[in-house]
């Protein structure tokens, strides 16, 4: 059915890049994370590049230290793919793992849960203002 009001285009939508932070700004934010199970989740989005999604659907078995991978199963668009798994990394996933003991994924929450979304964004939010960064 044509449109019957006005065929008027609508404006583009500007595109802004992000703001991106320096190794210095992404150090201080790890560093100033003391609890060490929040200081591995924020340092493997970081290292492997995970969306706060993939980090918490990640299962023990997702890590592959063979091979140096991460596998990522129903990533953005429900495909699966690879990412790496730095050297750094895999050591404090190790420390992380042996003092917690997760039982199904990588980083639990209350109960043997996965972690919410929000959880992992305000450990981030806090990170980011103790470190005093004010980029977005």
């Amino acid at each position: 059915m044509p449109n019957r009001f006005y065929d008027i285009e609508r404006p583009i939508k500007k595109e802004k890049l992000p703001e991106v932070l320096t190794k210095d700004e992404i150090n201080r934010i790890i560093s100033s994370i003391q609890h060490k199970k929040h200081k591995c989740m924020i340092s493997t989005i970081y290292s492997a590049g995970l969306r706060v999604s993939e980090l918490i659907n990640l299962k023990i078995s997702d890590v592959d230290s063979g091979r140096m991978m991460i596998r990522i199963e129903n990533s953005k668009g429900g495909k699966d793919r690879y990412t790496l798994l730095s050297n750094k990394l895999l050591v404090e996933l190790r420390a992380y793992y042996s003092e917690y003991k997760p039982k199904n994924y990588l980083f639990e929450g209350m109960n043997g849960e996965y972690y919410s979304s929000s959880s992992i964004r305000s450990i981030l939010k806090r990170a980011v203002a103790k470190a005093g960064i004010k980029k977005r």
